[in-house]
């Protein structure tokens, strides 16, 4: 059991390029994917295992409540959190099935000395243990925390997987409201207002550069591709 009184936000995260290039859904929030990137953190992709670790009252508050993180947080807070986060789930689909997964297999919250122990599920070991170099993708948690909503945060991971292959990457407009929104549905219009200001969020708070060019379909303007020119500022240790 490892002990963590604080995170680092400096830490790097490895996880699956398959993971971030298949998962087709998640119903956490912002605050939910905060806690979790933290936690995943501590892993290692050399690990043989995952560990499990017992983790401050604190520790937790920091990532809830970042602008103010003296602010105490509370036994029922806790326990509303570790319940959400292990009835929630995702999705990976490729071809014609579709997975579904679990982040967490255990959780112990210890109200006398405010610690919480986690350990992450065995089913998602293949996404964050034993990868090679090739396999995964490097970011900061410190990148994960700056950014505000779950649309910014599937639009940073998905670029700074691309990032890896290719520095233009093009998707169509349909695909992308799916990944990045979660919802065909929604209009194109409000699709790009918030594509604009999550690329301008990105480009402010992390490390990557991003534009993006919309391309319209023949004969039509309506927007039928959208192509991103990425940089990445930062360069993953050999």
């Amino acid at each position: 059991m490892i002990e963590i009184n604080e995170f680092d936000n400096n830490q790097k995260i490895a996880e699956s390029t398959k993971l971030i290039r298949y998962i087709f859904d998640n119903n956490f929030t912002k605050r939910q994917l905060d806690m979790m990137y933290a936690i995943i953190s501590l892993v290692k992709p050399t690990d043989d295992d995952f560990k499990t670790y017992h983790i401050s009252y604190s520790a937790i508050g920091k990532i809830f409540n970042p602008q103010n993180p003296y602010c105490e947080i509370t036994v029922n807070d806790i326990n509303l959190a570790v319940k959400d986060i292990m009835n929630k789930s995702f999705r990976i689909k490729t071809d014609k099935k579709t997975k579904h997964y679990h982040y967490i297999e255990y959780a112990e919250v210890d109200e006398e000395e405010k610690y919480i122990d986690f350990r992450l599920s065995q089913d998602v070991k293949q996404f964050y243990l034993k990868l090679r170099k090739e396999e995964y993708t490097v970011f900061l948690l410190d990148d994960i925390m700056k950014l505000s909503t779950v649309f910014q945060l599937n639009l940073f991971k998905w670029l700074s997987c691309n990032s890896n292959f290719k520095n233009d990457v093009s998707i169509t407009i349909d695909d992308a409201k799916i990944r990045f929104y979660g919802d065909i549905s929604i209009r194109t219009a409000d699709f790009i207002r918030k594509l604009d200001n999550a690329i301008k969020k990105i480009n402010a708070k992390t490390n990557l550069n991003v534009s993006c060019q919309r391309i319209n379909k023949k004969g039509s303007k309506k927007i039928d591709v959208l192509r991103f020119t990425i940089k990445n500022m930062y360069k993953r240790e050999e």
